[in-house]
């Protein structure tokens, strides 16, 4: 073995490419995927490149060697190819050490293993955070050898995932590899890019951030239904508020510092936000109207409101079809006065009985400003629950579609 290896290693000088053009074949093979880091926009695998390629200089027939069929060498004492990751964040070296041995064969094939932590940039779409599906990729370039002196060549179509372990935040759906000339001034290099399709498991941020979110978007609205003598109106609904703006920091803090791409959540958390802004300013307005004395005069464009809620609202039992007396006017909610009445009329005329219904307007019956401020938080009770449900609902359409278009495209 030893004087076979040293007539090999003879022939043969580390420096001297063993042809003019040598053909290089590159496979990716994965282990784990360590992490993506969507705020550093950072992918951590790890695994090994299969490296290998021909040269004449290394050739025995085995029978006459005790069939030895092949020798191991060192970089020091192998010629090798020089490649790069070059879209690497943490080491930007050639690769290879010392520690690696070289498989040499008695067919002139070289094989070099390298295993590898790759730490590579990625760029990170959150859009459709956290059901979005992620494309990275790990560029692999000839640094000191042009296109006229090493061809790189995938040794498979895809990056082989045989080994792979699962992660628990995201699976890789796809792999693919690509062929391309990096061009330079005065030269042209090969390239290979392995790109690697992504797509996150959604279950904890579903459980952890969407499901708190959208809780505490219908708490926002629950505050027109506290009694205005509780005297907790003004504070339960700045609480829902403080809790929103927490969420929404949140979920910022995990997303990357950029502007290319905005998440929808983020816009619909900004979004419940602002509704809930508002339900603090008209939980104010309800308060100070129900505060008010009776001896102050009402604005005919609020008791118009009022009246037309009223309605909308069947408020009172007259507008919702109730029983109807003829020729007095009604009294509903347990004595209450109505802010609207009927006055039913049955006469006569030549052709016989006639009836007809007779309104008395809004201004003329006036509502007490504490059935006013109650009116108006049964109003915004309903237009603040709608709202938030339509945008809910357009908020898991554009999601589950968006996730479905993905599912098929891979």
């Amino acid at each position: 073995m030893s004087n076979l290896r040293k007539t090999q290693l003879a022939r043969s000088h580390r420096l001297v490419r063993p042809r003019e053009t040598v053909e290089v074949g590159v496979q990716l093979n994965l282990l784990t995927v360590n992490e993506l880091n969507v705020k550093d926009q950072k992918l951590s695998t790890s695994g090994w490149l299969t490296v290998q390629w021909k040269d004449e200089r290394f050739n025995w027939i085995p029978a006459m060697h005790d069939d030895i069929e092949y020798f191991f060498g060192i970089q020091t004492e192998v010629w090798r190819p020089e490649i790069i990751i070059d879209n690497s964040i943490e080491s930007l070296g050639v690769l290879g050490n010392n520690d690696l041995l070289f498989r040499v064969k008695y067919t002139s094939e070289v094989r070099w293993e390298i295993p590898i932590i790759f730490v590579t940039h990625c760029e990170v779409d959150v859009t459709f955070f956290p059901f979005d599906t992620q494309d990275c990729e790990i560029e692999l370039t000839s640094w000191a050898y042009s296109k006229s002196e090493l061809i790189l060549e995938h040794l498979g179509t895809a990056v082989n995932l045989e080994d792979l372990r699962e992660n628990g935040e995201w699976e890789i759906v796809s792999s693919r590899v690509l062929k391309h000339e990096l061009t330079e001034p005065h030269e042209t290099f090969t390239q290979l890019d392995f790109h690697l399709t992504l797509r996150r498991r959604p279950s904890f941020y579903v459980l952890h951030t969407i499901l708190p979110v959208v809780l505490s978007s219908y708490l926002s609205m629950t505050v027109f239904l506290l009694p205005a003598d509780s005297g907790e109106k003004v504070s339960y609904s700045l609480t829902v508020l403080l809790a929103l703006a927490v969420l929404l920091t949140l979920i910022s803090e995990m997303m990357p510092s950029t502007s290319l791409h905005v998440s929808i959540l983020g816009i619909y958390l900004g979004s419940i936000l602002v509704i809930a802004t508002l339900s603090v300013l008209m939980t104010v307005l309800v308060l100070r109207l129900y505060l008010k004395p009776e001896t102050e005069r009402k604005p005919p464009f609020l008791l118009k409101l009022v009246y037309l809620c009223s309605i909308i609202l069947c408020w009172d039992k007259t507008c919702c079809g109730g029983n109807r007396h003829s020729g007095r006017l009604h009294k509903t909610d347990n004595g209450r006065s109505p802010h609207f009445r009927t006055v039913s009329v049955i006469g006569e005329n030549g052709s016989g009985k006639l009836k007809r219904t007779l309104s008395v307007e809004p201004d003329k019956r006036i509502a007490t400003w504490k059935e006013m401020s109650e009116i108006l938080d049964r109003i915004f009770f309903w237009l603040f629950f709608l709202i938030v449900t339509i945008v809910t609902i357009v908020l898991f359409m554009w999601l589950s579609m968006k996730r479905n278009s993905n599912v098929y495209s891979h």
